[in-house]
């Protein structure tokens, strides 16, 4: 799986947790083996925000995205002719503040000029700002607290397209006069190809063999508590 840099930064164990469209259903919760932050991530000014990780046992692929279903997204050569459509998906806090018990999306419109205004560092070759505009507030709804790391897909072609992950937004907070700030992953491909043929080497060193038949654990619906992928 792809998620931003700065999720996956620190000492910390974590799982993984896919498969969930309700909190109440609590998802497939699966051990990582292997992951890679990009070598050069920056975390002063999050260039390079990206991260690949691998899992021992495969997504429960009944997962919908947009009006596609059981579908992944693809990641393009170029994704410049797939943002006209875009929608992001998530588990952060609604623009109201408050946490939702079911994934939300929005869709987002490119907005360059307004993202190099609003932000001291936008480099257009590795991150995109989108936003859905509120005209009569000039606000911008957008990417919120918990949603790091989640996928803007374009639902435009014949398959749902990953271009980008959710980097920042405004310091302030959302729902704010600022768009939210993604690393486009069309600019990545070639070292997820590479990072991934590298796990792939790592497990045959090792006599890895993917498996098959994951066993699936829970916790209690809204837990707090943090469990370590060895237990």
């Amino acid at each position: 799986f792809i998620t931003a840099a700065h999720c996956l930064e620190g000492d910390e164990t974590f799982v993984a947790v896919g498969g969930i469209t309700k909190a109440s259903e609590r998802g497939q919760t699966l051990i990582v083996t292997d992951y890679q932050i990009h070598p050069r991530y920056d975390a002063k000014s999050l260039q390079n925000d990206i991260a690949i990780a691998r899992l021992y046992y495969g997504v429960d692929q009944a997962a919908e995205w947009g009006k596609f279903i059981g579908k992944y997204p693809a990641i393009p050569q170029n994704d410049k002719k797939f943002r006209k459509d875009m929608r992001l998906f998530g588990w952060g806090d609604k623009q109201n503040g408050r946490t939702s018990s079911v994934v939300t999306s929005v869709p987002q419109t490119e907005y360059k000029r307004e993202a190099k205004e609003a932000f001291d560092f936008i480099n257009e070759a590795t991150m995109l700002g989108a936003g859905f505009k509120y005209k009569t507030e000039n606000l911008y709804a957008g990417a919120c607290y918990g949603d790091s790391g989640g996928p803007l897909i374009a639902n435009e072609s014949t398959s749902p397209t990953l271009i980008g992950l959710v980097s920042y937004g405004s310091a302030k907070g959302c729902d704010v006069k600022k768009p939210t700030v993604y690393t486009r992953v069309a600019y990545y491909k070639k070292w997820i190809e590479t990072a991934k043929q590298e796990f792939a080497r790592n497990w045959l060193s090792r006599g890895i063999k993917p498996g098959t038949n994951p066993s699936n654990f829970s916790l209690p619906v809204f837990s707090t508590r943090f469990l370590y992928s060895e237990k």
